[in-house]
């Protein structure tokens, strides 16, 4: 699915998140109807979160320009929070997000995918999103 990331690590001078509603709602859509057809699970992240400012800054906020004059462009990763759903037809019942790991990130995504696939996580992987509560 091309969108956000595309946009953003292709260092387009327009915003980010004009990409994501135009690009990804349509595929998304195809994709969760099919997981509904055949009673999966979906799990929907994104590994940063520099689309709501794509402009490198100085330590005052202000954009930094390059050798023509142009604003900058940021295309690395931030330390922003990004979202993450779970959902679907064949989530177990009681699925649930942890309120105990309230920092959680992309290293703790491994262990919850393979936590909705069944399995435990390995000792050495960050721990889960996700519990099972009665």
């Amino acid at each position: 699915m091309a969108g956000t990331r595309s946009v953003v690590n292709a260092g387009s001078s327009n915003n980010g998140n004009t990409g994501a509603p135009n690009v990804d709602m349509a595929e998304m859509m195809m994709i969760l109807d099919a997981i509904k057809e055949v009673g999966g699970i979906y799990l929907v992240t994104a590994d940063h979160g520099n689309a709501e400012d794509m402009v490198k800054r100085n330590k005052k906020g202000e954009p930094l320009l390059d050798k023509d004059g142009k604003v900058q462009i940021l295309t690395s990763h931030t330390l922003q929070p990004v979202p993450l759903a779970i959902g679907g037809p064949g989530l177990a019942a009681g699925v649930k997000f942890r309120k105990d790991v309230p920092n959680g990130g992309l290293a703790n995504v491994a262990a919850t995918v393979m936590n909705l696939h069944g399995f435990v996580a390995p000792d050495d992987y960050e721990t889960t999103l996700i519990e099972v509560v009665d």
